[in-house]
């Protein structure tokens, strides 16, 4: 079962790679496909939270994971696959027809996160699902059948407002770093310098000023660390745990024994999107 609390606010679709998540972006410089057919912005993924891109979740049979709908918060188009790549639509915004329909399997065992992303392929009576891989020759997504250097990808959806906190904690976390080097700097010079020397006082002045900067830096981090953690329980009591997208046969944990590590804050704030 898909929990309700999916629709209840826009998203943030990461995916695995190399035991971390990576948030999608979407490339609107490009379009790939045909006018007549399709045509849509590729998905690409980042390795932060630089042009942030969102989406809302919908469920057109409530609670079903083989009748989901994927768009793009900003602009309403519909995601699908296009030229066997995952796609934004680009010039219209989709119906939410069978094209755009996705289809949710359960990555890993027991695992209320993870899922592998299917969706339709061919047309007509040669229409069938067909999965979202990872081809880590090309380091990117593709819809086709999986291979050993092309295994199924492994998504999970994020809260968009944990994510906004996160690019936050690492821009001060970038900052709060360069900032004390800055002080450290100072802090030695003044150590250094006699304190009957000319310089003596404007290096003091400068270096507590450096460090009043510094501590600003980490009230704030501090403060965006707090406001995170009440995201991460929000998200762990979004849902009770009974009841989750069926274990399949073919799920990631009884196919190839792989692991997604969920030591990183990122994939603390995923929202248990199959979970009723």
């Amino acid at each position: 079962m898909v929990s309700p609390s999916i629709v209840n606010e826009p998203l943030v679709l990461c995916c695995a790679q190399k035991g971390r998540w990576c948030p999608l972006s979407v490339d609107r410089s490009s379009t790939v496909g045909a006018f007549f057919v399709a045509e849509g912005h590729s998905l690409k993924m980042k390795t932060d939270y630089t042009d942030l891109f969102t989406i809302n979740v919908s469920n057109s049979v409530s609670g079903d994971p083989t009748q989901i709908f994927f768009t793009s918060a900003d602009r309403g188009h519909y995601l699908l696959c296009v030229n066997n790549m995952l796609c934004e639509r680009a010039r219209v915004a989709g119906i939410g027809g069978p094209w755009e329909k996705l289809e949710l399997r359960p990555a890993l065992a027991g695992n209320y996160y993870c899922f592998h992303l299917y969706a339709s392929s061919g047309s007509g009576l040669s229409s069938n699902l067909v999965p979202v891989c990872f081809d880590e020759a090309g380091a990117c997504l593709v819809q086709c059948a999986p291979a050993p250097e092309c295994e199924r990808a492994v998504f999970a959806l994020q809260y968009a407002s944990a994510a906004v906190l996160l690019k936050e904690i690492q821009d001060l976390e970038r900052k709060g770093s360069e900032q004390r080097y800055m002080f450290n700097s100072l802090d030695d010079l003044v150590k250094k310098t006699g304190e009957d020397s000319a310089d003596f006082q404007n290096l003091s002045r400068s270096r507590d000023e450096e460090e009043e900067k510094l501590v600003f830096l980490q009230d704030n981090f501090a403060f965006y660390t707090q406001q995170l953690q009440y995201e991460l329980l929000r998200a762990d009591h979004a849902s009770p745990p009974q009841a989750g997208i069926p274990d399949s046969a073919d799920s990631l944990s009884s196919s190839s024994g792989s692991t997604v590590q969920s030591g990183s804050s990122c994939s603390r704030s995923m929202t248990k999107s199959d979970r009723s």
